[in-house]
């Protein structure tokens, strides 16, 4: 129970993941199959490179599958929940609870790294060579490699739930505020009210 908690697209399909072990998979996003695993997770976040699909949820848990059927719990050294994970540049990058970043070439070994924050991390995404990540109290962290990672102002005092990167920018989303980054160091504040973004 309790519904889905992230989705992606594969290239060729929708891949829906939830808690109790629920995934759901799609071609069209219209007409799904849902499928119940034998594991019981607090999945929160997926993500995917060519042959692999990588779950990231509550306790820390991580779990692997080839096939987004078949998966596999992996240990990712901490019990801190982790709320997001994305593919980038060659690695999988994990954020959650207290600050938390571990990172992984192969969603199996996980290794913790300094985020320099306390705070809660709720989202992360890569793009441009880059990765970022964001949280409670407009936290703000951006790393050239997924390892040394810094702060950098985000211009709000409000939670940022999400980012994403663009194929060209990164673009961080808290209420009534937006900051877009081609480099992900030099951020610009946007006011999204005016925009239109809510």
């Amino acid at each position: 129970g309790g519904g889905f908690t992230d989705v992606l697209h594969d290239g060729a399909r929708f891949v829906a993941i939830g808690y109790d072990g629920v995934v759901a998979l799609s071609n069209d996003g219209a007409n799904w199959t849902a499928r119940e695993n034998d594991t019981s997770w607090y999945a929160e976040a997926i993500a995917h490179r060519p042959g692999l699909y990588v779950v990231v949820g509550g306790l820390g848990q991580v779990f692997t599958s080839t096939d987004a059927i078949t998966w596999t719990p992996r240990s990712s050294g901490t019990t801190r929940w982790l709320f997001d994970v994305a593919y980038a540049n060659g690695q999988f990058v994990a954020v959650g609870r207290a600050g938390t970043v571990l990172t992984s070439p192969d969603g199996v070994s996980w290794t913790p790294r300094t985020s320099g924050v306390s705070a809660e991390l709720w989202g992360v995404a890569g793009g441009g060579g880059r990765f970022a990540a964001v949280g409670v109290g407009g936290t703000l962290i951006a790393s050239p490699d997924a390892v040394t990672w810094t702060p950098y102002d985000s211009g709000t005092p409000v939670a940022i739930s999400a980012v994403l990167h663009d194929g060209s920018r990164f673009i961080v989303q808290g209420p009534g505020n937006q900051a877009r980054s081609t480099n992900g160091t030099t951020w610009t504040s946007v006011n999204s009210t005016a925009e239109g973004y809510q």
